[in-house]
Order: structure tokens, then C-alpha cells, then sequence
């Protein structure tokens, strides 16, 4: 979606902040092919944005907020966030605003062991995981939304921890919801378990 981004970008007013795997390395010269572009956040987002809204109230210096890179200026880079509970859950305040949403993206996990070189999770090979409380609250009201019927389980490979896996597909069996769950997954991590828990 990169060029659709640029097109975009070319024609909102204020401040165009980018970020994601497509520009976490830019070449020198991005900022001159890219004007309309003031600022490009590397790395996981949610604690450069809320430095980023800080500096913008002036609170605090945009020259130190770690991962961001503008057409004068780059940061240091921003460690992973450690400690995923850290983050709040958005999915309450999404489907406030968005109850007739039919389709979610919803991640238990970040990190890749792999590092293939066509995919963009490979940015960390170390697994960090929500605790299974958290997604299973998330879950719930994912899954309590009448109008949903798609959901796709985006993490690397849900099979990676095969017990958390389990218990993640038996919370949305138990569910009893009629709903498509798209997820991705190494075939060698598959046992009978898992396959009975999938054809369910």
C-alpha cells in the first residue's frame, strides 16, 4: 500500500507522521522525493506517538523522542516494548465507534523466530505475548460484536507456543460464534490436537 499512502499523503493537509516495516530503513533522500512527508516513525508506534502528540502540545522536544526521523534530524532507535500489557486494549473504543464493523485484525503476539526475508514480522526474533487473560478479554468483545464475521489472528504463527494456542482456539470454540478466523501457521507445529481444534 505504499503508493497509495504517498498518493494520500500528497493531498491531506497538516502534519503527515508514516510508519510501519515499508519505512523503518529510508534511503537519504526520502524526505526530498517524499515533501508532503514531515515525519517517519521506525519501529513499534504507540510510545513514539504519544511522544510525538506531546511534542506537538509542547511538552517535550521532538529531538528526543526516541525512533523518529525527519528531513533534518533522526532519533535513536526505540527498543521494543517490552511489556505488551503496557499497551491499552483499543477493541472497546473501536466497536464504540465502529459497531458495524465486519472484519478485525487482532494480534496476541509481536516478534518472529524465522526472519524470512518477504515477510515484516521479521523486524525482532524474540517472541513477546499478551498474557492469555488480556486476549481472552479482548476475545469476548471481539467476538460479542453481532455484526463481526471475520477476524484475522495476525500474529507470526499462532502455533508457535502450542499450549497458548490451544487454550487461545478452545476460548473461541466455546464461544460458539459463526465466525471465519484467518490465521497463519508453520505446518510442522500441527498434532492431532491442533487439527481437531481447527476442524472445530
Amino acid at each position: 500500500n505504499v503508493n497509495l499512502v504517498r498518493e494520500l499523503a500528497a493531498r491531506i493537509p497538516g502534519k503527515i507522521i508514516l510508519g510501519g516495516p515499508m519505512v523503518n530503513e529510508i534511503d537519504d533522500d526520502f524526505f526530498e522525493t517524499n515533501p508532503e512527508v514531515d515525519i517517519v516513525v521506525s519501529g513499534e508506534g504507540e510510545e513514539t506517538f504519544t511522544e510525538l502528540l506531546e511534542s506537538f502540545a509542547g511538552q517535550r522536544p521532538l529531538e528526543e523522542i526516541a525512533g523518529v526521523r525527519t528531513s533534518t534530524s533522526q532519533s535513536p532507535p526505540r527498543g521494543v516494548i517490552e511489556n505488551l500489557e503496557s499497551v491499552p486494549s483499543p477493541y472497546e473504543r473501536i466497536f464504540r465507534d465502529q459497531p458495524d464493523l465486519e472484519w478485525i485484525a487482532y494480534e496476541t503476539s509481536r516478534g518472529c523466530p524465522f526472519l524470512c526475508g518477504f515477510c515484516t514480522w521479521g523486524y525482532s526474533k524474540k517472541m513477546r505475548y499478551h498474557s492469555l487473560e488480556r486476549v481472552f478479554s479482548d476475545l469476548d468483545v471481539i467476538l460479542a460484536q453481532p455484526s463481526l464475521d471475520r477476524i484475522y489472528l495476525c500474529d507470526s504463527s499462532i502455533l508457535l507456543d502450542k499450549p497458548r494456542a490451544k487454550a487461545i482456539l478452545r476460548h473461541i470454540i466455546d464461544k460458539s460464534r459463526d465466525v471465519v478466523i484467518r490465521y497463519e501457521f508453520n505446518a510442522e507445529h500441527l498434532d492431532d490436537e491442533i487439527i481437531d481444534l481447527l476442524l472445530q
